[in-house]
């Protein structure tokens, strides 16, 4: 079932809120048919990519979607790190 365009937006005028923008610049934004097509192109890529999350974070062939905890992240770093030692 489709969302009720209404309903997406309060749920991005909440968002919007919640983040403290700039009421003006926000609106400007979402009526601005560059940043529309901007965002379009972008979720395609990722849709294009098999991204299913955000943020998302590739390392060499690993993919980690979502957000995760700063030691997972300083895992695959100090992994891929010591990968690169390795073949060199």
């Amino acid at each position: 079932m489709p969302p009720d365009p209404a309903a997406a937006q309060a749920i991005i005028q909440a968002a919007a809120t919640q983040a403290d923008l700039n009421p003006e610049a926000f609106h400007r934004a979402l009526a601005d048919p560059t940043l529309t097509s901007d965002i379009e192109s972008d979720h395609l890529e990722g849709a294009r990519r098999g991204i299913r999350g955000v943020p998302a974070l590739s390392l060499n062939e690993k993919r980690v979607d979502g957000i995760q905890s700063l030691d997972l992240y300083q895992k695959y770093l100090a992994q891929e790190q010591a990968n690169l030692q390795i073949s060199n």
